[in-house]
Protein backbone atom coordinates (compact mmCIF):
# COMPACT_ATOMS: atom_id res chain seq x y z
CA UNK A 1 0.00 0.00 0.00
CA UNK A 2 1.19 3.36 -0.66
CA UNK A 3 1.25 5.65 1.92
CA UNK A 4 1.21 9.72 2.26
CA UNK A 5 0.51 12.59 4.09
CA UNK A 6 -0.85 14.53 1.25
CA UNK A 7 -2.23 13.60 -2.14
CA UNK A 8 0.84 15.17 -4.06
CA UNK A 9 3.31 12.43 -2.10
CA UNK A 10 0.54 9.78 -3.27
CA UNK A 11 0.48 11.34 -6.87
CA UNK A 12 4.25 11.32 -7.03
CA UNK A 13 4.56 7.81 -5.40
CA UNK A 14 2.35 6.25 -7.51
CA UNK A 15 3.75 7.63 -10.60
CA UNK A 16 6.87 5.93 -9.74
CA UNK A 17 5.19 2.55 -9.02
CA UNK A 18 3.67 3.01 -12.51
CA UNK A 19 7.22 3.62 -14.33
CA UNK A 20 7.64 -0.26 -13.51
CA UNK A 21 4.44 -1.27 -14.19
CA UNK A 22 3.44 -3.94 -16.79
CA UNK A 23 1.97 -2.75 -20.38
CA UNK A 24 -1.25 -3.78 -20.71
CA UNK A 25 -3.87 -3.26 -23.66
CA UNK A 26 -7.40 -2.02 -23.57
CA UNK A 27 -10.62 -0.99 -25.64
CA UNK A 28 -9.54 2.85 -24.90
CA UNK A 29 -5.57 2.21 -25.96
CA UNK A 30 -2.38 0.80 -23.99
CA UNK A 31 -1.83 1.53 -20.15
CA UNK A 32 0.45 0.75 -17.84
CA UNK A 33 -1.31 -1.02 -15.58
CA UNK A 34 -0.97 -1.69 -11.65
CA UNK A 35 -3.72 -4.51 -10.62
CA UNK A 36 -5.18 -4.43 -7.06
CA UNK A 37 -3.95 -0.97 -6.53
CA UNK A 38 -4.27 0.46 -2.70
CA UNK A 39 -2.85 3.82 -0.96
CA UNK A 40 -3.82 5.64 2.18
CA UNK A 41 -4.15 9.67 2.20
CA UNK A 42 -3.57 9.93 5.88
CA UNK A 43 -4.83 14.15 5.96
CA UNK A 44 -7.68 14.08 3.69
CA UNK A 45 -7.77 17.38 3.27
CA UNK A 46 -4.68 17.50 1.54
CA UNK A 47 -6.06 16.87 -1.62
CA UNK A 48 -4.83 19.28 -3.65
CA UNK A 49 -2.09 18.18 -6.35
CA UNK A 50 1.02 20.39 -6.22
CA UNK A 51 3.32 18.45 -8.59
CA UNK A 52 4.26 21.09 -11.72
CA UNK A 53 2.95 18.77 -14.41
CA UNK A 54 0.29 17.42 -12.98
CA UNK A 55 -0.88 20.71 -10.52
CA UNK A 56 -4.86 20.53 -10.05
CA UNK A 57 -7.47 22.99 -11.34
CA UNK A 58 -9.49 24.68 -8.82
CA UNK A 59 -11.36 25.77 -10.98
CA UNK A 60 -12.01 22.22 -12.65
CA UNK A 61 -12.44 20.62 -8.85
CA UNK A 62 -14.83 23.66 -8.34
CA UNK A 63 -17.05 23.37 -10.79
CA UNK A 64 -17.41 19.06 -10.38
CA UNK A 65 -18.23 19.69 -7.39
CA UNK A 66 -21.11 21.79 -7.89
CA UNK A 67 -21.93 19.61 -10.95
CA UNK A 68 -21.98 16.46 -8.44
CA UNK A 69 -24.02 18.71 -5.74
CA UNK A 70 -26.29 19.42 -9.01
CA UNK A 71 -27.63 15.35 -9.13
CA UNK A 72 -27.82 16.66 -12.75
CA UNK A 73 -26.97 13.87 -15.29
CA UNK A 74 -27.07 15.79 -18.12
CA UNK A 75 -23.58 17.49 -19.15
CA UNK A 76 -24.61 20.86 -19.68
CA UNK A 77 -22.91 22.16 -16.91
CA UNK A 78 -19.42 20.21 -16.41
CA UNK A 79 -18.82 21.03 -19.97
CA UNK A 80 -18.55 24.84 -19.05
CA UNK A 81 -15.31 23.19 -17.10
CA UNK A 82 -14.10 20.28 -19.56
CA UNK A 83 -14.83 19.02 -22.27
CA UNK A 84 -14.01 15.23 -21.53
CA UNK A 85 -17.31 14.43 -20.61
CA UNK A 86 -18.63 15.48 -24.04
CA UNK A 87 -16.78 12.07 -25.46
CA UNK A 88 -18.89 9.94 -22.60
CA UNK A 89 -22.67 11.02 -23.54
CA UNK A 90 -25.63 9.03 -24.48
CA UNK A 91 -27.95 10.03 -26.82
CA UNK A 92 -29.92 11.93 -24.29
CA UNK A 93 -26.51 14.02 -23.77
CA UNK A 94 -26.01 12.52 -20.47
CA UNK A 95 -23.20 10.59 -18.49
CA UNK A 96 -23.97 8.23 -15.95
CA UNK A 97 -20.86 8.81 -13.66
CA UNK A 98 -22.21 11.79 -11.80
CA UNK A 99 -21.82 10.48 -8.49
CA UNK A 100 -23.96 13.34 -7.39
CA UNK A 101 -26.90 12.01 -8.86
CA UNK A 102 -26.23 8.19 -6.58
CA UNK A 103 -25.26 9.63 -3.43
CA UNK A 104 -27.80 12.60 -2.80
CA UNK A 105 -30.49 12.71 -5.01
CA UNK A 106 -31.30 8.63 -6.08
CA UNK A 107 -34.06 7.28 -3.07
CA UNK A 108 -34.82 4.23 -1.56
CA UNK A 109 -37.57 4.58 0.34
CA UNK A 110 -37.69 8.30 0.13
CA UNK A 111 -34.42 8.51 1.00
CA UNK A 112 -31.10 9.13 -0.83
CA UNK A 113 -27.92 6.77 -0.09
CA UNK A 114 -25.68 9.78 1.66
CA UNK A 115 -29.19 9.75 4.53
CA UNK A 116 -28.74 6.27 5.26
CA UNK A 117 -25.16 6.15 5.80
CA UNK A 118 -25.78 9.39 8.05
CA UNK A 119 -28.51 7.36 10.11
CA UNK A 120 -26.52 4.15 9.74
CA UNK A 121 -24.06 5.23 12.04
CA UNK A 122 -25.80 7.49 14.43
CA UNK A 123 -27.60 4.27 15.08
CA UNK A 124 -24.10 2.18 15.12
CA UNK A 125 -20.61 4.08 15.20
CA UNK A 126 -19.04 1.04 14.85
CA UNK A 127 -21.01 -0.03 12.16
CA UNK A 128 -19.55 -2.26 8.79
CA UNK A 129 -23.10 -1.47 7.23
CA UNK A 130 -22.53 2.38 6.05
CA UNK A 131 -22.13 1.64 2.47
CA UNK A 132 -22.44 4.04 -0.72
CA UNK A 133 -22.82 2.12 -3.72
CA UNK A 134 -22.34 3.95 -6.96
CA UNK A 135 -22.39 1.68 -9.35
CA UNK A 136 -26.11 0.11 -9.61
CA UNK A 137 -27.12 -2.80 -10.89
CA UNK A 138 -30.82 -2.06 -12.06
CA UNK A 139 -29.28 0.88 -13.90
CA UNK A 140 -25.65 0.04 -15.02
CA UNK A 141 -25.46 -3.81 -15.82
CA UNK A 142 -28.56 -3.41 -18.18
CA UNK A 143 -26.52 -0.92 -20.77
CA UNK A 144 -23.19 -2.39 -19.44
CA UNK A 145 -22.39 -2.23 -23.42
CA UNK A 146 -24.17 0.56 -24.37
CA UNK A 147 -22.98 2.98 -22.73
CA UNK A 148 -19.49 4.88 -22.96
CA UNK A 149 -19.53 5.79 -19.01
CA UNK A 150 -20.06 2.34 -17.23
CA UNK A 151 -19.38 3.91 -13.61
CA UNK A 152 -15.64 2.93 -12.69
CA UNK A 153 -16.62 3.26 -8.89
CA UNK A 154 -18.13 0.37 -7.30
CA UNK A 155 -19.14 1.66 -3.62
CA UNK A 156 -17.90 4.10 -0.68
CA UNK A 157 -17.30 2.31 2.46
CA UNK A 158 -17.20 4.44 5.86
CA UNK A 159 -16.15 3.08 9.07
CA UNK A 160 -15.67 5.33 12.68
CA UNK A 161 -12.90 4.07 14.34
CA UNK A 162 -11.59 5.88 17.64
CA UNK A 163 -13.86 8.60 16.53
CA UNK A 164 -12.49 9.27 13.51
CA UNK A 165 -15.03 8.76 10.11
CA UNK A 166 -12.46 6.57 7.67
CA UNK A 167 -13.48 6.09 4.09
CA UNK A 168 -12.40 2.88 1.64
CA UNK A 169 -13.37 3.92 -1.97
CA UNK A 170 -13.09 0.64 -4.29
CA UNK A 171 -12.87 1.15 -7.60
CA UNK A 172 -13.31 -1.29 -10.90
CA UNK A 173 -10.86 0.68 -13.46
CA UNK A 174 -9.42 4.02 -12.20
CA UNK A 175 -7.04 6.30 -14.52
CA UNK A 176 -4.98 7.69 -12.86
CA UNK A 177 -4.15 10.88 -14.44
CA UNK A 178 -7.76 12.27 -15.07
CA UNK A 179 -9.77 9.61 -13.10
CA UNK A 180 -7.96 9.40 -9.38
CA UNK A 181 -6.87 12.50 -9.82
CA UNK A 182 -10.45 14.14 -10.01
CA UNK A 183 -12.30 11.65 -7.83
CA UNK A 184 -10.06 11.62 -4.59
CA UNK A 185 -10.74 15.46 -4.31
CA UNK A 186 -14.34 14.63 -4.30
CA UNK A 187 -14.77 11.93 -2.48
CA UNK A 188 -12.52 13.29 0.44
CA UNK A 189 -14.84 16.30 0.22
CA UNK A 190 -18.03 14.07 0.69
CA UNK A 191 -15.61 12.11 3.67
CA UNK A 192 -15.34 15.65 5.45
CA UNK A 193 -19.46 16.78 5.01
CA UNK A 194 -20.25 13.34 6.64
CA UNK A 195 -17.49 13.73 9.15
CA UNK A 196 -19.37 16.88 10.01
CA UNK A 197 -22.53 15.65 9.96
CA UNK A 198 -21.74 13.43 12.42
CA UNK A 199 -20.00 15.40 14.60
CA UNK A 200 -16.87 13.71 14.41
CA UNK A 201 -13.07 14.17 13.25
CA UNK A 202 -11.53 12.89 10.08
CA UNK A 203 -9.57 9.43 9.74
CA UNK A 204 -7.32 8.02 6.40
CA UNK A 205 -8.77 8.08 3.21
CA UNK A 206 -8.07 4.43 1.31
CA UNK A 207 -8.13 4.09 -2.21
CA UNK A 208 -8.40 1.11 -4.10
CA UNK A 209 -8.77 -0.43 -7.59
CA UNK A 210 -8.69 -3.26 -9.41
CA UNK A 211 -6.93 -1.63 -12.17
CA UNK A 212 -5.30 1.39 -11.27
CA UNK A 213 -3.12 2.46 -15.19
CA UNK A 214 -1.98 5.21 -17.39
CA UNK A 215 -2.63 5.45 -20.89
CA UNK A 216 0.20 5.86 -23.48
CA UNK A 217 -1.09 9.73 -24.11
CA UNK A 218 0.30 10.43 -20.21
CA UNK A 219 3.75 8.51 -20.53
CA UNK A 220 5.42 11.49 -20.64
CA UNK A 221 3.65 12.76 -17.04
CA UNK A 222 5.88 9.49 -15.29
CA UNK A 223 9.06 12.10 -15.84
CA UNK A 224 8.23 14.58 -13.12
CA UNK A 225 9.88 17.15 -10.72
CA UNK A 226 8.65 16.76 -7.30
CA UNK A 227 6.79 19.43 -5.88
CA UNK A 228 8.07 22.07 -4.13
CA UNK A 229 7.78 22.18 -0.27
CA UNK A 230 5.26 24.97 -0.51
CA UNK A 231 3.34 23.01 -2.87
CA UNK A 232 2.89 20.21 -1.22
CA UNK A 233 0.65 20.75 1.32
CA UNK A 234 -2.37 21.07 -0.33
CA UNK A 235 -5.08 22.32 2.50
CA UNK A 236 -6.54 24.64 -0.66
CA UNK A 237 -10.19 24.20 1.05
CA UNK A 238 -10.71 25.73 4.10
CA UNK A 239 -12.46 23.52 6.80
CA UNK A 240 -15.98 22.32 6.21
CA UNK A 241 -17.98 23.61 9.61
CA UNK A 242 -21.43 22.62 10.69
CA UNK A 243 -22.66 26.36 9.30
CA UNK A 244 -22.08 24.77 5.54
CA UNK A 245 -23.45 21.63 5.62
CA UNK A 246 -27.36 23.45 4.61
CA UNK A 247 -25.06 25.97 1.71
CA UNK A 248 -23.55 22.80 0.50
CA UNK A 249 -26.90 21.12 -0.20
CA UNK A 250 -29.37 23.81 -0.65
CA UNK A 251 -26.70 26.85 -1.98
CA UNK A 252 -23.85 25.98 -3.91
CA UNK A 253 -25.79 24.21 -7.37
CA UNK A 254 -27.85 27.18 -7.82
CA UNK A 255 -25.29 30.02 -6.87
CA UNK A 256 -22.95 28.47 -9.61
CA UNK A 257 -25.67 28.35 -12.20
CA UNK A 258 -26.63 32.13 -11.55
CA UNK A 259 -22.93 33.95 -11.04
CA UNK A 260 -22.07 31.59 -14.80
CA UNK A 261 -24.88 32.71 -16.84
CA UNK A 262 -24.78 36.13 -15.22
CA UNK A 263 -27.76 36.19 -13.51
CA UNK A 264 -28.52 37.72 -10.05
CA UNK A 265 -28.38 35.31 -7.13
CA UNK A 266 -29.68 35.64 -3.28
CA UNK A 267 -28.14 38.02 -1.87
CA UNK A 268 -28.38 36.97 2.09
CA UNK A 269 -25.07 34.88 1.48
CA UNK A 270 -23.53 38.06 2.63
CA UNK A 271 -22.41 35.82 6.08
CA UNK A 272 -21.51 32.54 4.66
CA UNK A 273 -19.31 30.67 6.27
CA UNK A 274 -15.32 30.14 5.08
CA UNK A 275 -15.70 27.21 2.85
CA UNK A 276 -19.02 28.20 1.06
CA UNK A 277 -17.16 31.70 0.78
CA UNK A 278 -14.65 30.80 -0.39
CA UNK A 279 -16.35 28.73 -3.60
CA UNK A 280 -18.34 31.50 -4.06
CA UNK A 281 -15.82 34.01 -4.44
CA UNK A 282 -13.89 31.32 -6.63
CA UNK A 283 -16.54 31.14 -8.86
CA UNK A 284 -16.96 34.65 -9.20
CA UNK A 285 -13.39 34.82 -10.17
CA UNK A 286 -14.26 32.62 -13.12
CA UNK A 287 -17.38 33.84 -13.94
CA UNK A 288 -18.16 37.09 -13.80
CA UNK A 289 -16.04 39.65 -16.24
CA UNK A 290 -13.31 42.15 -14.54
CA UNK A 291 -14.33 45.69 -15.74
Amino acid sequence: MIIGDTLTDIYEKTLDELKRAKEQESQFGDTLELINYSCCLKNPRSRFIGTQSRMHSLRYLIGELCWYLSGEKSIERISNYSTFWNQLVDEKNEVNSNYGYRAFHKCINRKNQFQWVVEELKRDKSSRRAILLLNLFEEDYSQMHKTKDFPCTIYLHFLVRNNKLNMLTYMRSNDFIYGFCNDVPFFTILQEILAVTLGIELGYYYHNAGSEHIYMRHFHLLNYTPATFSRRNGEVFPIIQKADLDWIFEYLPNVERYIREGTSYPTESDNKPDFIRFIVQKLQEYWVPKI
